[in-house]
């Protein structure tokens, strides 16, 4: 959708002289195609590089955040206005790319129906009595609920690797797992169960 969205806003100025060019045609219906075509010839570019983008989509697959890494490998060659427009509809992925973050590790919540996103939920059954949940459970329920999906048997990878390090990808990851257990989705015994994990994370990445 924000991928739509993005070439809808390019088309804007196209749409606009489209409609100034039909009330040009009723007030003089006696304009040639060649007018027509001198006013809409700058935006031949434009289709060009679009078309280009979305049947290399198609062609290649490209689904869910590997758009975001397609888009960033496709602006960094061609002519400026194909790099200008590329970069256009990358920024407008990234909007929903960044707000899937900010929910992710401000609220520890993840709103990805399609599966798009570079974390994932499995479905495992928690024990919903915390008082007797042990802390191989819990051990459990912070592995493998949340997963990133970096190819192999996770899925496709959706990290966006040419220019979104798997170090970031894994703190986001920790990050909203960790503020799950501080709401209280995960049983935490005396936060050993947190801290523990807050050890095995830093051997990763760098907080």
């Amino acid at each position: 959708k924000a991928f739509k969205n993005s070439i809808d806003l390019i088309l804007t100025n196209y749409s606009c002289k489209v409609a100034n060019l039909e009330q040009e045609l009723i007030i003089d219906p006696t304009l040639t195609v060649n007018y027509i075509h001198h006013r809409l010839r700058g935006h031949l570019p434009q289709f060009c590089t679009l078309i280009s983008l979305c049947e290399a989509l198609v062609f290649e697959k490209v689904q869910g955040c590997q758009i975001l890494n397609f888009l960033h490998q496709k602006s960094s060659y061609g002519t400026p206005d194909s790099r200008d427009i590329t970069k256009i509809v990358l920024n407008g992925c990234h909007k929903i790319f960044f707000k899937q973050i900010y929910n992710w590790c401000l609220y520890g919540e993840l709103s990805d129906p399609n599966k798009e996103f570079f974390i994932q939920k499995c479905e495992i059954k928690k024990n919903d009595d915390w008082e007797s949940c042990s802390s191989e459970d819990a051990e459990k329920c912070w592995e493998n609920e949340f997963f990133l999906c970096i190819g192999g048997n996770s899925g496709p990878n959706m990290v966006p690797f040419s220019y979104f390090p798997i170090e970031l990808a894994q703190a986001i990851l920790f990050i909203g797992k960790s503020v799950r257990s501080l709401k209280g989705d995960w049983p935490i015994e005396n936060s050993t169960q947190f801290f523990s994990n807050y050890e095995k994370a830093k051997e990763n990445f760098s907080l």
